[in-house]
């Protein structure tokens, strides 16, 4: 779940991007897990959500989670659209991988990057299409 202020634009990255709707200062928590908000499937919870899902309602759920702990989590606001970057990084996530927080001061109007090879599994979705 989001903890500040945000808002959707056009991404520099890649499609749409999550953007800061305020001056962040560094080290403030971005982002917490909130179970109500971030959905979290079991491999097994995933593989039937699959085979109910028509392929392309699929499709969508797939390409706004991840994989994390070989646990697929949804997040249901804004934060689904945080774009990655290796070089660019202002978001990081804290060891115990419950929250993100500002690596450095970011100012309103910046997008909000992460290093998805952070926190990801190896086989996730958007890992596997980074390295290929």
């Amino acid at each position: 779940m989001l903890t500040v202020k945000t808002y959707l634009g056009k991404s520099l990255v890649s499609g749409i991007g999550l953007f800061a709707g305020e001056d962040i200062s560094r080290g403030k928590i971005i982002w917490e897990y909130f179970p109500m908000i971030d959905i979290t499937y079991t491999q097994e919870e995933w593989e039937n959500l699959k085979e109910s899902l028509s392929s392309e309602s699929f499709s969508v759920v797939n390409r706004y989670s991840y994989k994390e702990n070989n646990l697929y989590i949804l997040c249901t606001d804004n934060a689904q659209f945080m774009n990655h970057s290796v070089q660019k990084v202002n978001v990081a996530n804290t060891d115990d991988l419950k929250s993100m927080f500002a690596t450095r001061s970011i100012k309103k109007g910046e997008e909000l990057l992460c290093n998805y090879f952070e926190y990801s599994d190896k086989d996730d979705f958007h890992v596997k299409k980074l390295k290929d």
